[in-house]
């Protein structure tokens, strides 16, 4: 299982490349289960807000393009999307716009890529590590969360989206 990557240093300052955080699993399965979250608009790569909630079940992946585990949660991300896509908002928000042009490019991403260049997002989200995914229902109530790459995080997440897009 592979760790995520911490958005800032300990001292507030943004991580280099290159540099692997220590393996923690503290943050793995986190999350306030049925607790509202912080509502957004952010525009992706087409330059076409996306407003959240917004009256469907949502996967919100916050990812970073220097972050060695985001680069292997992507094709799950666009698995998600390319499957689940009809019922649920796969919504993918990066922290750097010419990272996330370069992580849609390296992905084929097709599922929105937000642009949260600000931060201000992440940061009403109490973000410390990426990737964080967030599953919620279509009032934008947090139903599961988890940090990082697990198999059987990803396993449960993608049975979860089946149940809500009613396929087996």
């Amino acid at each position: 299982m592979a760790a995520g990557w911490p958005l800032f240093s300990p001292t507030g300052r943004r991580r280099s490349r290159g540099r692997l955080p220590p393996y923690n699993d503290a943050h793995l399965s986190t999350g306030d289960p049925m607790s509202e979250l912080p509502a957004f608009t952010l525009t992706d790569g087409d330059g076409r807000e996306r407003a959240f909630p917004s009256g469907r079940p949502s996967l919100l992946a916050f990812v970073k393009e220097d972050c060695p585990t985001c680069g292997l949660s992507m094709p799950l991300i666009q698995a998600a999307h390319e499957a689940f896509g009809d019922a649920v908002d796969v919504l993918a928000i990066g922290q750097e716009a010419e990272g996330n042009a370069v992580l849609v490019d390296r992905h084929a991403l097709t599922a929105p890529m937000l642009d949260d260049s600000a931060l201000h997002t992440s940061y009403a989200y109490d973000l410390d590590t990426v990737p964080t995914l967030i599953l919620t229902g279509p009032d934008g109530a947090e139903q599961k969360r988890f940090i990082g790459f697990g198999r059987e995080d990803w396993q449960d997440l993608f049975g979860d989206l089946a149940a809500i897009a009613g396929v087996d």
